[in-house]
């Protein structure tokens, strides 16, 4: 059984919209005035049989509980599984380090400063960039903007980070 599956066996829908939403018993069902809307007669229906919510209002909107904390507290579909399982006592494993995803953010930060300090200089000293110079002059650009927002210069050659070794010095990807 996945996690999801494990989290929407223990969890009792009924029980997590009735945290936000003042529910009335209406037959085997549930109602409420919809949280997502203004309104003043219930549209907001709660089925614990099948755990599942539905607006027939100005939302014509439903799903499950998972759909309900999503749009409820503006989150995605994830971080909705962890709130949930958090509070069922469901353990959601970690797929990957958590060292992992920070290395390779680190890596790609390097690898767009290594760019970014590439185009600017490239701005600044090469020939072949007097016409973005000259466009950037005839646009009110001062030499302070540009080197305050680093701006850059990239030759018409999709290489020409390869061969200046901005890459080859952080390795392959």
């Amino acid at each position: 059984m996945s996690e999801v599956d494990e989290v929407k066996q223990k969890i009792d829908i009924v029980e997590v919209i009735g945290q936000h939403v003042k529910l009335t018993k209406s037959g085997r069902n549930f109602r409420a005035l919809c949280p997502f809307h203004s309104e003043k007669a219930p549209s907001f229906y709660v089925f614990p049989e099948r755990q599942s919510w539905h607006c027939f209002g100005a939302c014509n909107t439903g799903g499950d509980v998972f759909s309900f904390i999503m749009k409820q507290q503006g989150i995605d579909f994830g971080e909705a599984l962890r709130l949930l399982a958090e509070q069922t006592g469901v353990i959601i494993p970690s797929r990957t380090r958590p060292d992992a995803r920070k290395d390779e953010r680190e890596r790609l930060h390097q690898v767009n400063e290594a760019a970014a300090t590439y185009f600017h200089d490239q701005l600044l000293n090469s020939p072949d960039a007097a016409k973005a110079q000259d466009y950037l002059l005839r646009r009110g650009f001062t030499a302070e903007t540009v080197a305050a927002f680093q701006l850059g210069y990239g030759p018409d050659r999709w290489e020409a980070l390869k061969k200046r070794g901005v890459i080859e010095e952080l390795g392959p990807f």
